[in-house]
């Protein structure tokens, strides 16, 4: 009788036969049995198996390799496990999680055709049973090349859940489908047919206004997290239960048709397609149905016109529609003859023209749409005011760059068309950017202008040139038709020098032929004080607050009320509005910034808008120099939402004013302690200390010691920290000035660390913690305390570095500080989890994750994170530790953080040796290795040569073994730093076998081999070549 094969996917990948566990080998062996199982019940090819296994980087063996790999598993399992096909291989006999499931949903959904939802519901519960828990292939999810995979098995899941919910809201049981709603979005906030099921739920349990909070956190989320709106069908969910008619699929939904498809009645037709406004519709469509009186307002450029067209169009189906044009009218008084003439009436002598049009409009519904009313907004707006007041069926969309200002106005801000986020990279996938509702536009008339343009392989510069637009869809239609005459680079080129270029030939209105002239027709009609205001906020690279545009407008000298000149900007549509929780913020569009610098530079002298922002941002910082205390929360938000002024600034001072740049280094050290994207300072802040030289001595000094800390805390370069921190202690031990003797102390010790010089760094640091005692300066004596911690846990001295943690959580106490008590709460997991305290190290985890939330840091609960692994890794679960590191390095790389993911390669290398994957393992370590040599680390590359010995000895390689392990102990003597118990057990065991297995000559000759390794100048080349020898 042939064996039973058991292959589980979800969670670990893993395998049993007979219900005995089986060893499946290394990543890739497991890479290639989960491309079998997504192929189920066809087979895999060779050539999609390699692209699984390698991503990309197949070497010239692969096939071979492959061939192996399937050889392993036969053994393992079982010789027709894996069948032979023409062209690769398919998973033969095996039951398998995933099979399992889609069965048991296949039942819940014949069930449900049935008409019998319990027995239904109680199939897709059965079906989440079998998998909870389990992220699908969570040992080798880290791995690109099975990320379809992953997301083909989430999905299977995911689904199932929405049917058992669908299910539920069927048997009218819908307290439990809001719960399980809830719960799904919580773990898949992008999902959008789970926040459809949400909304459902709650609106049929009476909840409507839920529901529709329900749909506002999903836009919240997808703007901010993709920049993006909801799914059209989405949105009409949303317009369904606004009109309470969930129960009523309509025929079409609004707006489904373009102007050219419908023909319009007295609409002008339009000859291109309309791109990437159907939210628009739906939401002016809604708007109409309770208000006669809809203002499009927005920037030149922004699609007023054309939206407003579209939107008349689609609610003309029941009225006839007429369109006004005032684009050309210059004269106030021309304005009812334009009315006139677009109704189809010409004077009559004795007969008022106004009343001939009110004799027109009665007695029929009728839609105006009245364009370009901002330079006749007076006379636009009294007509309008007349007309709505004198014909009862008449409504009106205009468009304006500021609103008409009449009662019962609805005015609705347009804004440019989204665009892919800063963070896009510049390879991005085609179908990461090309829902992009500006992408969209770019592609559609760059294809009607260069037919055959494809984004596939343009993606980059077409995002480039669409961020460099802002999203104007003017600007981008006027980018694109140069493709008629002009290459893609050619345009990209040419955006970088200006906009003027950027015109529609024989355009009759010349505000319209350029993106330049449409947005200095705007600037023409304001006032010169607000012009001069609007020239003076230009200093902001991105968006600010109405306090921050006060200030700066003071600091450049300027007079009057600014927040009545921001009001009026705003009116104009030359500033947008961005409602925030934390208040409004506000933003110039690029080319309106680009426009009003131009102009600022005849207005201000050189350098004065650069100095302003520049001293906004130092005093923002400086508005609380520690942050610490009860409202550091608000004050680390209220800074962190300024991260985009605060480089610039820096950077502008490092050019143009040292001292300046200094006090900025200064006030910035708190902030760069607890902001998560501090890793991008170091280049900055050494800049400023070399433009700084000639600064008065006493500003230098404090500068090199706040940012020798700031480089030293964040384990940048040890001996830059260490010349910054002599230099200023030089200069504060002269002068007797304590408060910088802390300051300098302490970043010298904290380099010593880095270095791995930890008996140095234990002395720096209890001086350190004496020096602020001494003064009362609580943060620099949490600081100290909370380093001389992490030192003493690095030297195995547990109970000392536990102590200095209880000492600096009382003093973060007194002061208020939650970051304090998150902070010395992960020093205490991980010194707990060293100790083998390891339920005591999770619950101090778990108080540390909640402590952090709403500090915006994304780094120090990743560090968090990575203590759990550490107690997974040495209590024995080693492939948990396995599976949270992967998500931690993710992480790391993704802030900046360079140590901690070197020293959390190190560990998944570590945990690797014990799950016997040695290959993979020893990858690992070489590139930790390298990694912690690079900053000079000897306690670092004590710890990666000791893992690799244990690589060595479960390779039966002895002699590399010992000569490893020697150099380990010679490193940690020089560091004075010494591993973990169960690490350190681990490290006998393996040495003691090793010189029982070798030659006592040999096994003396390989230890002191290993002596020569701790101070060989090229270590990772002379341990690859030791490691290579048996190979």
């Amino acid at each position: 009788m042939s064996a039973r094969i058991d292959i589980s996917v979800f969670g670990p990948t893993r395998a049993e036969v007979d219900g005995r566990p089986v060893d499946l080998g290394g990543a890739r062996i497991r890479s290639l049995l989960a491309a079998l199982v997504a192929a189920r019940p066809r087979g895999a090819s060779t050539e999609l198996l390699i692209e699984t296994v390698w991503s990309g980087s197949a070497p010239a063996t692969a096939r071979k390799s492959v061939q192996k790999y399937v050889s392993d598993l036969r053994r393992s399992l079982s010789d027709d496990v894996i069948v032979t096909t023409s062209d690769g291989y398919r998973l033969g006999e095996a039951s398998v999680d995933i099979d399992r499931v889609r069965m048991l949903a296949d039942d819940g959904d014949r069930h449900r055709a049935d008409g019998e939802p319990e027995a239904a519901l109680d199939a897709y519960r059965s079906a989440s049973d079998l998998v909870a828990g389990g992220a699908p292939l969570a040992d080798i999810a880290e791995s690109e090349s099975v990320e379809p995979i992953t997301a083909a098995l989430a999905e299977v899941i995911a689904a199932v859940e929405e049917h058992a919910i669908e299910v539920l809201i069927e048997l009218g049981e819908l307290s439990r489908a809001v719960a399980e709603a809830e719960r799904l979005v919580a773990e898949q906030p992008l999902r959008e047919s789970a926040w459809a099921l949400l909304m459902t739920a709650l609106y049929r349990s009476n909840r409507q206004t839920d529901a529709l909070r329900a749909y506002r956190r999903v836009q919240v989320i997808l703007a901010e997290e993709l920049g993006i709106e909801p799914s059209s069908e989405l949105r009409e969910l949303e317009a369904r239960i606004l009109r309470h008619d969930l129960d009523r699929v309509d025929a079409a939904p609004v707006g489904g048709e373009s102007v050219t498809a419908r023909g319009g009645d007295e609409l002008p037709l339009a000859y291109t397609s309309f791109v990437g406004r159907e939210r628009e519709i739906t939401e002016l469509a809604e708007l109409q149905a309770a208000s006669r009186l809809i203002t499009i307002t927005g920037p030149g450029g922004s699609g007023k016109t054309r939206l407003a067209v579209e939107a008349a169009a689609a609610l003309a189906t029941d009225r006839s529609s007429t369109f006004v044009d005032l684009a050309q009218i210059e004269d106030p008084a021309n304005v009812e003859t334009s009315f006139a003439i677009a109704l189809g009436i010409a004077p009559e002598a004795g007969v008022a023209i106004t009343s001939a049009m009110t004799v027109r409009l009665q007695g029929r519904a009728t839609l105006l749409v009245v364009d370009n009313c901002e330079h006749v907004r007076g006379a636009a707006a009294a007509l309008i005011h007349l007309l709505l007041s004198s014909v009862g069926d008449l409504s009106v969309i205009a468009t304006s760059r500021e609103p008409l200002g009449l009662t019962g106005e609805v005015v609705y801000a347009l804004h440019p068309l989204p665009i892919p986020p800063a963070s896009t990279a510049p390879a991005a996938p085609v179908d990461e950017v090309a829902g992009y509702a500006a992408i969209e536009l770019f592609v559609d008339r760059a294809r009607a202008a260069a037919p055959g343009f494809s984004l596939d392989e343009t993606v980059g510069s077409v995002v480039s040139i669409c961020r460099r637009l802002d999203g104007i869809p003017l600007a981008i239609e006027l980018a694109a038709r140069q493709l008629a005459v002009l290459d893609l680079a050619d345009v990209e080129r040419s955006l970088a020098d200006g906009l003027d270029h950027l015109a529609v030939p024989g355009e009759p209105v010349p505000r319209h032929r350029t993106l330049a002239a449409a947005i200095e027709w705007s600037y023409r009609m304001l006032d010169e004080d607000v012009q001069a205001f609007h020239e003076a906020i230009t200093a902001f690279p991105g968006s600010f607050t109405r306090a921050a545009a006060e200030r700066i407008w003071e600091l450049v000298g300027g007079s009057g009320d600014a927040s009545e000149r921001l009001d009026r900007l705003v009116a104009h549509s030359m500033v947008l509005r961005l409602p925030s929780p934390g208040g409004s913020r506000y933003r110039l569009l690029e080319p309106i910034r680009e426009f009003g610098a131009a102009r600022a530079a005849d207005r201000y002298p050189p350098g004065v808008l650069g100095r302003a922002h520049a001293t906004w941002v130092h005093e923002l910082l400086s508005e609380d120099p520690t942050i610490f205390g009860p409202n550091e929360r608000d004050t680390l938000r209220r800074v962190r939402a300024e991260d985009h002024h605060l480089s610039v600034a820096l950077a502008w001072a490092i050019a143009n004013d040292a001292e300046l740049a200094l006090r900025v280094t200064i006030a910035s050290t708190s902030y760069i302690s607890m902001a998560s994207y501090r890793f991008t300072w170091f280049d900055e802040l050494q800049a400023a200390i070399d433009v700084g030289r000639q600064a008065p001595p006493d500003l230098r000094a404090r500068a090199l010691a706040h940012a020798g800390f700031s480089l030293a805390e964040n384990f940048a370069d040890h001996e830059i920290s260490t010349r910054y921190a002599n230099e200023a202690l030089e200069y504060a031990t002269t002068h007797a000035d304590v408060e910088l003797q802390v300051v300098a102390t302490l970043t010298l010790a904290s380099a010593r660390r880095n270095a791995g010089q930890l008996d140095a760094a234990v002395a720096l640091h209890e001086e350190a913690i004496a020096l602020a005692d001494s003064i009362d300066a609580p943060v620099w004596a949490i600081r100290a305390r909370r380093w001389l911690a992490f030192t003493e846990m690095q030297r195995a001295h547990y109970r000392r570095a536990l102590e200095m943690i209880g000492s600096a959580r009382e003093v973060g106490e007194a002061i208020g500080s939650d970051w304090v008590s998150a902070k010395t709460l992960w020093l205490t997991a991980a010194v707990l989890a060293l100790e083998g305290e390891y339920e005591q190290a999770e619950v101090a985890a778990a108080r540390s994750f909640v402590l952090f939330d709403g500090y915006d840091d994304q780094a120090s609960p990743l560090h968090v994170r990575a203590v759990q692994g550490d107690a997974a890794r040495l209590a024995g679960d080693f492939e948990r530790a396995t599976s949270i590191y992967a998500e931690c390095l993710r992480g790391f790389r993704n802030v900046g953080d360079r140590r901690c993911a070197a020293s959390t390669l190190r560990n998944v290398g570590l945990s690797q040796v014990h799950l016997g994957r040695v290959d993979e393992a020893r990858e690992h370590l070489l590139d930790a290795l390298a990694k912690r040599l690079e900053f000079g680390d000897d306690a670092g590359v004590a710890e990666c040569l000791e893992a690799l010995a244990l690589a060595a000895a479960a390779a039966g390689d002895a002699e590399a073994a010992l000569t490893l392990g020697a150099a380990g102990d010679e490193l940690r003597e020089r560091s004075g730093s010494r591993p973990p118990a169960p690490e350190r057990d681990d490290l006998d065991r393996a040495a003691q076998d090793a010189e029982r297995s070798t030659h006592p000559d040999r096994a003396q000759r390989a230890i002191a081999d290993g002596r020569t390794l701790a101070g060989e100048t090229n270590m990772v080349e002379a341990v690859t070549e030791l490691l290579d020898r048996v190979d």
